[in-house]
This record gives C-alpha cells, structure tokens and sequence, in this order.
C-alpha cells in the first residue's frame, strides 16, 4: 500500500493557516507593548526624536505599518496584522531551514515547534515587530545555509536581503551580519564579488539611515538617543552587578527553556547517540553556523539587557531548528519521532495557554520578564488591568480639571499618553527632577521641577498610573487605591487637589505656579 505525501506547497499552506488561525483567539484589543505605542504613534507622524517610533527607527516597519493601516483603519489592528503575516513566514521559512539542515524528518516538526514556542506565539497575537524579528532572522540564516552549501548565486540576493532588513529591524543585520560574513567567504571566492556585496549590504543599510538620522537632529543626535536605550553605566557597582544577576537569570533560563525539553526528549530516546551528536556537530562548518548565529546575540543580551524576551527570537529559529535536529539524530523510529514531538509540541502549547504571571515569589520578575507577560493569561492580565484603568479614568474624572501622573522605568506613561489624549499626562523623573508633559499624543521636551506642574485653581483632581510592582515609597501618601481597577500590572490612585500644595517625589504639582504648566504647548521635537 502506497503511503500518501502531502505536497510541500499544501504543507507550506496549512502550516501558514495554522499559524494565523491558532493566533486570532487570542490577540489583543487595545496596543500590548511599550513598543507598540511607538510604532502606533509613528504611523501618523515618523519622529525618531519622539520616539515615534524608537530608535534607531524601522522606517520600512512603519511604511508596512501604513500599508496595513490603510486597510484596517486602526492603529493595533495594523500592526497587528503584520505581526500575524510574519509570524507565517517566519513558520515557512523555519520549514525551509529544517529541511535544508536537517532533511524532511526534521522540517514539519521544527515548523510546529516554532509555531507554539510560547514566546514567538505571544508576541504572534499582539502590535508588536518581534515576530518580523524572527522571520527576518531566519530569512537571513536559511540565505546562510544555501550559501554554505554552494548557492554562490545567493551571494548579491543575501547581500540585498541584509540591507532591507536593516530597515525593518537592524539587529538583524548588526548580529546576523558575521554569520553573512563567514557564508560569503566561504561561498564566494572571487574577492570582487565579496567586496560587490558587502557594499550592497552596507548601502541597504546607509540609504535610510541616512535620512532617518538627519530627522532626528543628526548623526551624532541620532546615536545619542540610540545608546540612550541601553542600561546606564553610571549606576553604582551593587546595582551592575543586580542587573548582570537578572541577565544572567533570564538569558540562560530562555535558553534552557527553548532547547532544554528537547535535549531532555532526545536523551530519553537514546542518551549515547545524543551526547555523539552533539560531540561531533560542534566542531563542523555546520556547528560553527549555529554558533555564530546565536552567539552574538545572545552574549550581547546577557551582558548587556536580557528583559526583552523578543530580542531572544533572533536566536530562536536556530535554537528550534537544532532542538528537532536532535530529536530527527536519536529517534529510532517515525513513531517514536512522532510522540517526542507531540510531546514537545504539546508541552508548549500548555505553558502558552495556561502559564500565568506571578507575584511576590522567588524569582517572579525573572519568570515574567522571560515568558509568562507574554503567555495567554499574562496578555489577558495586561489587557484587563489596562482597559480598567482608562475606564475609570475616563468614567470618573474629567479631563479639564485631572491631571494623570506617572513616573519613570514604568510602563504606564506611554499608554496613558496614546489612550487619554484629552487628559494631561505627565512623566515624572525623581532621580533628575525633571518633567515631561504630553496631550493629545504629542508630548513635550523633559523640563527641569521649576514651580509648581499646574495651577490648583482648575484642578480637582491627581490621577497616578504605577505599576503593580512599584516601590511603596512612589504611592503618594493620602491617596486611595481605586478598588475597581485590577491591582495587575495597572494600579489606579486617586487623590482630591488640595487648596494647598501638593507635593510628590519632590515636586510641587499645585500651588502658586511657575513657569510650567498644563497649559503649556508640547515642542515639535520632544525628547524622551
């Protein structure tokens, strides 16, 4: 009896539809992510200099964005459905990848694990380039591959596709770029054609960047707001040391998590034949792809900030791709093949699905910051929280007479900024004693606490926006906690202006007023 094949193209098709059919339960209302407010924010108005969206810009993100707007009608929407169409392609090209390394075993199996790796499925569902990140990355790495296997002709294509990808999302060509490097040389070796290449690669990148940095005020500006994203270097020693702990925590617990289950799996079918395969493959052409693939990124996120776990899906079409290549090695059998991965497959579907964030236990934060805000029921807190706190904004203050505030390293601010145009939103830097003011999306330059914020006299009511997890020391004293907004991550104070001054963090919101104030016009150029 013949057995029945599936054309590669139907298979291409169904793993496509089920990537965006498994995604639509579960997308999000309302924009999801600090990020997604810029990109919201730049659709309307590209400013690198606002953050509009953040540095270093992703102008072809915006322009796919734009496309996307035009038919939807929304910002989330819009870039949502990029993200839905992304997370597709990066599910077909981490087929091809599979297939090309590891043979047709591995190809459907890697499609799926990729598909349901929590992390990639969460951010699958919300306004967010993360999953463009993944598709971009694998692009680049399966271009890698064939040109590792003699596809000279992909040569000048890859060199192309490096430099558009630089428009989308440069860590690509930033952390890929030596991978591309190593399967150029060992691909191509006319040295003209070499040097052909790079300068296509490198002008892909100079020809937005270019213009995207004259916008922002310049290169050397453009650079400042660019390493201004980084961790500052001016914290004390004790604090370094608490961010490398946190790096360390979340880089190699994404790491175990993503590859570990399968390693486990393949050990279980044969630990002797796992520990040969991996003992063999490390000092191949084909382990050195892996680890140049992965090992920049992942050294630079460790050491440097690992609380984003969408930079880690750069990495994780590779990570997926090597976890079914190890099963495919030590599996005996098809069936045995095929109850590994259902195993694999299912797990992480589960912790997707049911996996919630947690509060005041050990080492929560690391937990969340790794996977569970983006697993189903921490998307669903977030959602729930968000829409609760603009609800009771919008139902119980009014916005002439309310000032929101909230404060700095919290998310709060630019949500509260995009979702409450009609309110005045402030920013509040304690350890500076600065300000920045923001309505009707626009938001102004941080000004250095002179006088008071805003005149008591048409002012009611202060509204603060803080993160569950705030320092006690932020909550403002007097002020009463609005039982109808979930504690999660959103929390609500509300406190009645007083005929006096009311003072935060040192700063003087009402009284007698400087020359700061709610009526004050928000600069064309903003910085943040």
């Amino acid at each position: 009896m013949s057995r029945v094949t599936i054309p590669r193209s139907a298979t291409l098709a169904l793993l496509a539809g089920a990537t965006v059919l498994s995604r639509l339960p579960f997308l999000t209302p309302r924009l999801a992510h600090w990020d997604a407010v810029n990109y919201a924010l730049g659709l309307h108005d590209f400013n690198v200099a606002a953050h509009q969206p953040h540095p270093p810009g992703s102008p072809y993100f915006i322009l796919l964005g734009r496309a996307a707007l035009a038919i939807t009608g929304d910002d989330n929407s819009a870039l949502i459905l990029v993200s839905l169409i992304a997370s597709a392609g990066a599910v077909i090209g981490e087929y091809a990848l599979a297939r090309m390394v590891f043979g047709t075993r591995a190809a459907l199996l890697s499609a799926l694990v990729l598909m349901t790796q929590p992390v990639f499925w969460g951010y699958g569902t919300m306004a967010t380039s993360w999953t463009l990140l993944a598709c971009l990355a694998i692009a680049t790495g399966l271009a890698c591959a064939a040109l590792l296997r003699g596809r000279r002709s992909l040569v000048i294509p890859s060199a192309v596709l490096l430099g558009i990808a630089s428009g989308f999302r440069l860590d690509v060509t930033v952390f890929l770029g030596p991978l591309w490097l190593f399967a150029v040389w060992r691909a191509e070796p006319d040295p003209r054609r070499r040097l052909i290449a790079i300068g296509l690669a490198t002008g892909g990148v100079l020809v937005w960047l270019v213009p995207v940095a004259i916008d922002a005020g310049g290169l050397s500006a453009w650079s400042e707001r660019t390493l201004a994203l980084l961790p500052s270097t001016d914290a004390s020693s004790a604090a370094l040391a608490r961010q490398l702990a946190a790096n360390t925590a979340i880089s190699f617990g994404t790491l175990a998590f993503t590859i570990g289950p399968a390693l486990l799996l393949a050990a279980a079918c044969d630990w002797r034949k796992a520990t040969c395969w991996l003992r063999s493959s490390s000092p191949t052409r084909a382990g050195v792809f892996w680890i140049i693939w992965i090992a920049p990124a992942f050294v630079f996120l460790w050491l440097v900030d690992s609380t984003e776990p969408g930079h880690d899906l750069i990495f994780a079409g590779a990570l997926c791709a090597l976890a079914t290549g190890a099963l495919v090695q030590t599996a005996r059998s098809r069936s045995r093949l095929v109850v590994a991965g259902g195993v694999l497959v299912a797990a992480q579907a589960l912790v997707f699905l049911f996996a919630a964030p947690v509060l005041n236990r050990p080492l929560a934060w690391t937990a969340d910051s790794m996977l569970l805000n983006v697993t189903a029921p921490g998307l669903r807190q977030q959602q729930a929280s968000l829409s609760a706190a603009l609800r009771t904004i919008r139902t119980e203050f009014d916005p002439a007479d309310t000032l929101v505030v909230t404060v700095t390293d919290q998310d709060p601010y630019r949500f509260m900024m995009y979702y409450l145009p009609d309110y005045a939103v402030i920013r509040l830097d304690p350890r500076a004693q600065r300000v920045m003011t923001a309505r009707d999306r626009r938001q102004g330059n941080w000004q250095p606490e002179s006088g008071c914020l805003f005149d008591v006299g048409g002012l009611r009511h202060a509204v603060w926006v803080l993160s569950a997890s705030s320092d006690i020391r932020l909550v403002p004293a007097g002020a009463r906690l609005d039982s109808t907004v979930d504690t999660t991550p959103f929390q609500v104070w509300v406190e009645p202006a007083r005929a006096d001054s009311l003072d935060y963090l040192g700063f003087k919101l009402t009284g007698s007023c400087g020359v700061f104030s709610a009526s004050s016009s928000p600069d064309d150029a903003p910085a943040t």
